[in-house]
Parts: structure tokens; C-alpha cells; sequence
């Protein structure tokens, strides 16, 4: 099974970001749809969640995550994107 980032790469589906500092994109082709979080809205929740006290971030499901590094280059972009935003913010 592919994930999220090969499908956009490899089969051409169409990518729209409506609103980049309150969601994530969207990815579309044919009847088939796809809404997801990039590494631009991690970071944008992850300092919502320093700005705001709250306790910590958490990821459903791992696995979504680019984690062989096929698509960004580097394991783990999403977590690493929320982890770095954290820390910046409580540096």
C-alpha cells in the first residue's frame, strides 16, 4: 500500500491548500479524495499547542508518516516537524 505523499508523487493526483494557515491540504483524483496534515500545519498546531500551555502533541497513527523517507528524503518529516516547532517554542 502506497502512502499519502507516493500517491501524489506517482500518480499525478491534484493538490489544493486552501488555507494554509488553518488546515492541511487536500489531494484529489478521479473520485478519489484524501485530506492530510503536512509538515507546514504540524508545525502551525504544534506551536498552537506551546502558545496555548497545553500538554503535548500526539500523532494517530504513525504510520502515515513518510517513514522510510521516500518522499522528503528524511524519515519521519511529520514528527520531526512537530518535535522541532515544540522545541523551538520551549527552547
Amino acid at each position: 500500500m502506497l502512502s499519502i505523499c507516493e500517491n501524489i508523487k506517482n500518480q499525478d493526483w491534484e493538490v489544493e491548500q486552501p488555507d494554509p494557515n488553518a488546515m492541511g491540504p487536500y489531494a484529489f483524483k478521479d473520485n478519489q479524495w484524501v485530506g492530510y496534515d503536512d509538515e507546514n500545519i504540524i508545525r502551525k498546531k504544534s506551536e498552537y499547542v506551546a502558545e496555548n500551555g497545553l500538554g503535548g502533541i500526539m500523532f494517530w497513527a504513525i504510520d502515515n508518516d513518510d517513514f522510510r523517507g521516500n518522499c522528503h528524503g528524511k524519515p519521519y518529516p511529520l514528527i520531526e516537524a512537530g518535535k522541532e516547532a515544540l522545541l523551538n517554542a520551549y527552547g
